[in-house]
């Protein structure tokens, strides 16, 4: 397995935004310490889908899909993390068998498509339970 170089280490006190859904993502996160909440916001309505803290990383999809970020993450306290940039992610792609790389590429699209569906889902349940 290829190494990989962390390029620089941020500290997110608690309430800051690592990245808002929507946002072309040029990097991800490696949680050191601390905690962040991914959640998507739809007709003004937060609704949180998870917790992620020490060891986990986040905002990866982005990144393998080059695509937008499907929600957004917050610190929920103070957080450090590891930045892994497009770059790093793109070398340890190539540094796959071409089997093993088209088999993750074909997974996150996948994975992104259905996220979107159950994002879009998320949306027009809000918008409905906004409108009463």
């Amino acid at each position: 397995m290829a190494k990989v170089k962390i390029l620089d280490r941020r500290v997110f006190y608690a309430d800051s935004l690592l990245f808002r859904e929507g946002e072309l993502g040029s990097n991800a996160y490696m949680i050191e310490s601390g905690r962040v909440e991914v959640f998507i916001t739809r007709g003004g309505v937060e609704t949180h889908l998870a917790y992620l803290g020490a060891g986990e990383i986040v905002g990866e999809m982005a990144l393998v899909s080059k695509g937008a970020r499907q929600a957004s993450v917050r610190a929920t306290e103070v957080t450090v993390c590891s930045t892994i940039t497009e770059q790093i992610i793109d070398r340890l792609l190539e540094s796959c068998e071409p089997g093993v790389k088209a088999l993750l590429k074909v997974m996150m699209k996948r994975l992104y498509a259905t996220n979107q569906m159950l994002a879009d889902n998320l949306r027009e349940e809000a918008e409905r339970a906004f409108r009463g």
